[in-house]
């Protein structure tokens, strides 16, 4: 009896700690204002760690899965995307996170929507389109936790077509499987942190410095030219 107690006590604990595993509360970085609020994870699916990331979008009226991955990209200075628009819609091809904060940024390969990478190896870059690099796959959940009760679906539609959903959750996993185009819905993830204001200020004043220094070379080289 007491043994029959002990496992149905075990199994209790642990689809509860299984229903656990990550949820909204655990978010910490949320984007935009309004009544609605939906989740969006990247999974980089390498050696790195953390290797999957999770922000919350918050809105009013209808928004897209493009318009949250535009907007948490504008939002989020260690976060930067790659896509191309066509005629069906917006594609992505290329997603980097500056996990060391050290602004080394990302190379766009030479190769068409292939063959891009992070400049500081310990940074997220995966890029391809499905030719020889790999592919991002994008998945969804209408409602229910995808590390809870629910379940990720890959999405039927483009995100240009997705009409996001309040609770609902939106993924995207990267895979190197070109020759049969399979692909894993992204992995549990960590909270992506909220930026320091200090270094967000930091940033500001670097690029404006720098395009000082270019706006100054660039008169410079009128004024040699007319002289």
């Amino acid at each position: 009896m007491i043994k029959r107690l002990f496992i149905l006590l075990s199994l209790i604990t642990s689809l509860s700690l299984r229903a656990q595993v990550f949820a909204p509360s655990d978010i910490q970085f949320f984007i935009g204002s309004g009544s609605n609020e939906a989740y969006f994870v990247v999974d980089w699916n390498n050696s790195l760690t953390p290797r999957t990331l999770a922000w919350g979008y918050r809105w009013n009226g209808t928004k897209t899965g493009e318009d949250m991955l535009r907007d948490i990209d504008a939002s989020d200075i260690w976060l930067e995307h790659s896509g191309i628009l066509f005629a069906f819609g917006y594609a992505l091809y290329g997603m980097g996170y500056d996990l060391q904060q050290d602004m080394s940024g990302f190379v766009v390969g030479s190769t068409p929507l292939e063959g891009g990478y992070a400049n500081n190896p310990l940074n997220h870059y995966r890029e391809g389109f499905g030719f020889t690099s790999g592919f991002w796959s994008y998945w969804t959940d209408n409602g229910a936790n995808p590390y809870g009760t629910g379940s990720w679906v890959l999405s039927p539609v483009g995100m240009s077509d997705r009409i996001l959903v309040n609770g609902g959750w939106d993924g995207w996993s990267f895979s190197t499987d070109v020759a049969t185009f399979t692909s894993t819905p992204p992995g549990t993830p960590v909270a992506a942190p909220i930026p320091e204001p200090g270094t967000v200020f930091l940033i500001v004043v670097i690029c404006l410095a720098s395009l000082a220094v270019v706006q100054r070379r660039a008169h410079h080289q009128v004024r040699q030219s007319c002289s």
